[in-house]
């Protein structure tokens, strides 16, 4: 399947349509949660950074299945990945990438 997405412009595109679908929805239910007004930026901010997570992953199991890693090891990378990813966005990015 990755192979199949990767060689073809018409289902990277309807993907990329579906994460927006995907991150549009999730900030629509922040912003109903959070009681958010009309153009506040943060349940966008917060839906995209979530969704680029989710994407990230999967082309990090794309490009780890077509390089034939599989099984334990796969799903042990994705999830330190996953973990990786998701500390950053708890803790913030004031820190990240930052001139020392």
């Amino acid at each position: 399947m990755a192979r199949v997405i990767r060689g073809s412009r018409t289902l990277q595109v309807r993907e990329r349509e579906i994460l927006g679908e995907l991150t549009d929805a999730l900030a629509g239910l922040i912003a109903e949660e959070t009681r958010a007004w009309p153009g506040q930026v943060e349940p966008w901010l917060a839906a995209h950074a979530v969704l680029g997570l989710y994407a990230s992953l999967l082309e990090l199991a794309r490009d780890r299945v077509l390089a034939g890693v599989t099984g334990p090891e796969l799903s042990g990378e994705l999830r330190r990945q996953g973990r990786r990813g998701l500390a950053l966005l708890q803790f913030g990015l004031a820190g990240y990438a930052k001139r020392r």
